[in-house]
């Protein structure tokens, strides 16, 4: 017998980041070379808290050319609107036995702004010691709108494990 509680709902998201990283070596950045990553996010199973923002499980694939193809990243999102006013990717990854993590930061976040400030990234990868390998700057790009609104999906949360 099924228990009496319903099941919590969800939804999930689709989104795409396309830009460039440059490598640190030595103190100065390297040439720029193509990075983007692939996310499907949504709410984690508590859906976070307002003081510090709504906390999204996001899981997907991360490209930094010259380090990873097409990585599997797993992580959090979180929109926090009403504090910092950003948008704050955590996600790690590994390539090679070696263990990354990418940390990227949308700013001013803001209604009047929605344009710069939920399609503009800045980001930093760092290996497993916490130095930084890479800094990058990516960007939604608008013609992705469609598929990006037409990724929502709404879900019951016991099925976001399956």
């Amino acid at each position: 017998m099924k228990d009496s509680k319903a099941e919590p709902w969800t939804f999930r998201m689709r989104e795409t980041m396309r830009g460039v990283h440059r490598f640190e070596s030595g103190g100065s950045a390297s040439a720029a070379l193509p990075f983007d990553f692939t996310l499907d996010w949504g709410p984690a199973p508590e859906w976070g808290t307002f003081r510090r923002g709504l906390v999204m499980d996001a899981v997907g694939e991360l490209r930094a050319e010259g380090l990873c193809e097409r990585a599997d990243c797993r992580g959090q999102l979180v929109l926090d609107y009403w504090g910092a006013a950003e948008l704050r990717y955590d996600l790690s990854f590994e390539q090679d036995g070696q263990r990354y993590r990418y940390l990227g930061r949308k700013v001013n976040i803001r209604p009047w702004n929605l344009p710069m400030s939920h399609t503009t990234c800045t980001g930093l990868i760092l290996d497993a010691d916490a130095r930084l390998v890479s800094t990058t700057l990516s960007h939604f790009r608008f013609r992705d709108l469609a598929s990006f609104v037409g990724s929502f999906r709404v879900l019951r949360s016991a099925s976001l494990a399956a």
